[in-house]
């Protein structure tokens, strides 16, 4: 995956997450959520998310990503595991 991919796969999270309060499958994971763990309460996680969402957006990302000098190497890598997970 290329930096470029990167970046604009945490755009679009960022937007998801920013829009997260209109989303009905997030609104009733988040009523599972507050169900299975009171410590997790609805407002609080939807406050979470739009804090996410305003430290991933467009301008902070790009500011952020593009003081690093990172080098652009396609790797394959191979993931071994046991059958019985």
């Amino acid at each position: 995956m290329l930096l470029r991919d990167r970046v604009d796969s945490f755009k679009k999270l960022s937007k998801i997450l920013a829009n997260s309060t209109h989303d009905k499958s997030i609104y009733s994971t988040l009523e599972k959520v507050e169900k299975n763990n009171s410590w997790f309460v609805r407002e609080h996680v939807q406050f979470s998310f739009q804090a996410i969402s305003f430290m991933l957006s467009d301008d902070k990302l790009e500011q952020w990503i593009y003081n690093y000098q990172l080098k652009t190497s396609v790797k394959k890598i191979g993931v071994i595991i046991p059958s019985n997970i």
